[in-house]
């Protein structure tokens, strides 16, 4: 058992490849992604990032890293899975309750209605797509799902699938 220091919120896990992933948050630089070995539950590492009183979903991990919702006024962070050295930070816009997605290679996010595909090694955006937002609050409540070919998007205006070849 790993007891945490007082935060706003332990976020829900994910599990790579032997290891835990998981977000612990609380205000400012007072955030940390947390890796724990899966065999002893010691900790492997914990990387700050900075947030607000905001609330995550599970991280998404594939290929070796990492990567959360997070920042002061919202954005995107790329840890590497190993190691926990940060590896980019994307100012988006500010909303929680989102994760990003990856696929093939490529790394999504959906926020405020654009779906954005990224290089998940540098952040660099390489096409965006919107599909439009009708603003209901600061929290997103969804997540992309995304394959080679494909993503599906709920929003505030409906349910969207994507043909990721075509855009």
């Amino acid at each position: 058992v790993y007891e945490f220091e007082d935060a706003y919120g332990v976020m829900a896990p994910t599990w790579y490849d032997e290891a835990l992933y998981v977000q612990r948050a609380y205000h400012g630089p007072d955030t940390q992604l947390w890796c724990f070995d899966e065999a002893d539950g010691s900790v492997l590492w914990s990387s700050p990032h900075t947030a607000q009183w905001e609330t995550y979903y599970a991280p998404a991990v594939a290929d070796g890293k990492v990567w959360v919702n997070g920042g002061s006024y919202g954005g995107m962070y790329g840890f590497d899975a190993y190691t926990g050295a940060e590896l980019f930070y994307k100012s988006l816009a500010q909303y929680d309750e989102w994760t990003p997605a990856w696929a093939d290679g490529v790394l999504y996010s959906w926020v405020e209605g654009e779906l954005v595909a990224y290089d998940p090694d540098t952040g660099a955006p390489s096409w965006a797509l919107d599909l439009g937002w009708d603003w209901r609050g600061w929290s997103m409540e969804t997540a992309p799902v995304v394959d080679a070919d494909s993503a599906y998007l709920i929003s505030t205006t409906g349910l969207h699938a994507v043909d990721l070849k075509t855009g």
